[in-house]
C-alpha cells in the first residue's frame, strides 16, 4: 500500500491499515533479523571455526617453533658437548702421536732388531732391522727376495731354530718352547750372525700378530765357544794329570802282596772331590816284616792340592832311598813327618814367613808295622788314628803341627805313639775331608766323635762291608749339600807273626 492509498483512508480502516501495515514490517524485520542472524551465525560461525582452525593452526606453528627452538637448544649443546670431546680426542691422538713417536724413536733405539709379522710375512721392523740387512724399507726388503726375517734363517737345524719346526712355525715354535734358548743364524756379507729370539702373541679381533725380539749374541756364542775350546783343552790336560796321580796312587793290584802279607782284612778309600785330588796315600815295603803307610792331605784340592801332592810323592821318593841307604832309621815316624816339614819348606822357599809369596803343605800320618816285632809305631800331623783296643774304638789325635807351612816349626819334634799288635791290630786313619763335611738338617759337620760311633758299631764287619757302609753313611749325612773336601780313609787289621 501505496501514501497515496493511505490518504484515501479515514478513521478505524486507517488505523487498521497502519497497524496490519505496522505489524507486517516488524514481522518482515524480525525475519529478516532471523534470516540475517542465521545468515550471520553462518558465517560467525565459519570465520570461527576458520579463526579456531587459524589459531590452531598458529598455535601448533608456534608450537613447533618451541620445539625447533628446544630441539636446536639441545643441539647446541649436543654440539657443544661433541666439540669438547672432539678437542678432547684430538688431545689424546696428540699426545698418542707423541707416544708413538717417542716409542718408535725407543724401538729405533734398541740394539735388538724388533719386528712385526704374521709369521710369514713382514708388516713392520725398526731401525736396527734396515741396518743389519741394508736395506731402506720393507719393500726392499721384499725385492731381495725375502718375505719375512725367517727366510734368512740358516745353521744345523739341531742347533738353530729353522722358518719351519716339524709342523710348528718358527713363531709358534718359539712360543711353545720357552723353557730354552731359541737361537737363530742369519748369515750377512759371509759372517755368521747368530740371534736369541723372544715371541710375544697379539690377537685383536681374530687376527694374530707376533712381536718378535732378535738379540745379537754373536760375540757372547763366540766367547762361549773360546771358553768351551779352553775349558776342553783344560780338562783334557787335568784328566791327564789325574791318570799320572792314579799311577802312583797304590791300587789293588799293585799292593795286593803287601796286603796278603801284613793285613789280614783291610779297605782303602780314595774319592778326589775334583778329577784330581790333594789327598794321597802310599804303602811301601820296607822289608819282608816292614811296612810304612803315608796319608797327606795337602793344601786345597783339585789342581793346586794335586801339584803339591806331587811334591810331596818326590819327597817321599827320596826319603825310602835315604831308608834304604841307612841314612834316617826306618822305624822312626816322628823324624819321618820332620824330615817331610824341613824338606817341604826348603822346596818351596818358605822358610822365611816374611819374604814368601806361597804358604802351602799338608797334614798327614805315617804308620810303621814291623810284624816281626808286632809293632806299630805312629805319628800325626793334625792327623788322629783311631784304633779298636778291648773292643772299644780309641783315638789319639796326632800333634797340632802341620807340614811344610810357612808357620810350621822348622825344629817340632813329632810324637811317636808305639801300639803292641798283639794287644791293638785293627787300625783307621782318615784325612779330614770325612769328618769336617757338612750336612743334616743342622747343616752341622760329621764330626769325629760320630766317626767313633761308626767304627764301634761296624768294626765287626768286614772291611769291605765296612767300606761300603763308611762311604754310604757319609753319603747320606752329606745329602745335597756339596762335598768340602777330597777324601781318604784307611782301615786295615794286622797280621801277626
Amino acid at each position: 500500500m501505496i501514501i497515496e492509498d493511505f490518504i484515501k483512508l479515514d478513521g478505524e480502516d486507517l488505523k487498521n491499515a497502519i497497524f496490519v501495515k505496522m505489524f507486517l514490517l516488524f514481522a518482515w524485520t524480525s525475519f529478516s533479523s532471523f534470516l540475517l542472524g542465521k545468515f550471520l551465525a553462518s558465517k560467525i560461525s565459519t570465520q570461527i571455526e576458520r579463526l579456531g582452525d587459524y589459531f590452531e593452526n598458529i598455535q601448533n606453528k608456534i608450537f613447533d617453533k618451541k620445539l625447533v627452538l628446544h630441539k636446536s637448544t639441545e643441539f647446541i649443546r649436543l654440539k657443544s658437548r661433541i666439540l669438547v670431546v672432539i678437542e678432547k680426542l684430538e688431545k689424546l691422538n696428540n699426545e698418542n702421536r707423541e707416544r708413538q713417536q717417542f716409542l718408535d724413536l725407543l724401538i729405533d733405539s734398541l740394539e735388538q732388531i724388533v719386528i712385526v709379522t704374521n709369521g710369514s710375512k713382514l708388516d713392520q721392523a725398526n731401525k736396527r732391522f734396515f741396518e743389519f740387512f741394508e736395506v731402506k724399507n720393507i719393500q726392499e726388503f721384499n725385492v731381495n727376495g725375502f718375505n719375512c726375517i725367517c727366510d734368512a734363517f740358516q745353521g744345523e737345524s739341531q742347533i738353530y731354530t729353522q722358518k719351519k719346526m716339524g709342523n710348528l712355525s718358527w713363531t709358534d715354535y718359539i712360543l711353545t718352547h720357552r723353557d730354552k734358548e731359541n737361537i737363530v743364524q742369519i748369515i750377512r756379507n759371509n759372517e755368521k750372525h747368530i740371534f736369541l729370539v723372544t715371541v710375544t702373541a697379539l690377537y685383536h679381533n681374530d687376527i694374530i700378530k707376533y712381536v718378535a725380539i732378535f738379540s745379537d749374541i754373536t760375540e757372547r756364542e763366540n766367547r762361549e765357544r773360546q771358553l768351551i775350546e779352553q775349558q776342553k783343552i783344560i780338562n783334557d790336560s787335568i784328566t791327564y794329570a789325574s791318570y799320572i796321580q792314579n799311577s802312583i796312587i797304590p791300587n789293588p793290584n799293585s799292593y795286593s802282596e803287601i796286603r796278603k802279607q801284613f793285613f789280614s782284612d783291610s779297605f782303602f778309600l780314595w774319592k778326589p772331590r775334583d778329577t784330581v785330588s790333594g789327598d794321597i796315600f802310599f804303602i811301601d815295603q820296607l822289608s819282608n816284616d816292614e811296612i810304612l803307610i803315608v796319608v797327606a792331605d795337602c793344601t786345597g784340592h783339585g789342581v793346586a792340592g794335586a801339584f803339591i801332592t806331587m811334591l810331596v810323592k818326590a819327597i817321599h821318593k827320596q826319603l825310602l832311598n835315604y831308608i834304604n841307604d841307612g841314612e834316617i832309621k826306618k822305624s822312626n815316624t816322628g823324624e819321618f813327618l820332620s824330615y817331610f816339614n824341613r824338606e817341604l819348606k826348603t822346596l818351596l822357599n818358605q822358610l822365611d814367613n816374611k819374604n814368601c809369596s806361597t804358604n802351602v803343605g799338608f797334614d798327614g800320618g805315617i804308620l810303621y808295622f814291623n810284624k816281626m816285632q808286632n809293632i806299630v809305631k805312629y805319628s800325626g800331623a793334625q792327623t788322629p788314628i783311631f784304633y779298636i783296643q778291648n773292643g772299644n774304638i780309641e783315638m789319639i789325635k796326632g800333634d797340632r803341627q802341620s807340614i811344610g807351612y810357612r808357620a810350621s816349626n822348622l825344629n817340632f819334634k813329632f810324637t811317636e805313639y808305639i801300639f803292641d799288635t798283639n794287644i791293638i791290630n785293627q787300625f783307621y786313619i782318615m784325612t779330614d775331608g770325612f769328618y769336617d763335611q757338612i750336612g743334616s738338617d743342622k747343616k752341622l759337620m760329621f764330626g769325629k766323635h760320630r766317626v767313633t760311633t761308626m767304627i764301634n758299631y761296624y768294626k765287626c764287619f768286614t772291611f769291605e762291608e765296612q767300606k761300603e757302609i763308611f762311604f754310604k753313611t757319609f753319603c747320606d749325612y752329606r745329602g745335597d749339600y756339596q762335598r768340602l773336601d777330597d777324601l781318604t780313609f784307611i782301615g786295615f787289621k794286622l797280621l801277626n807273626n
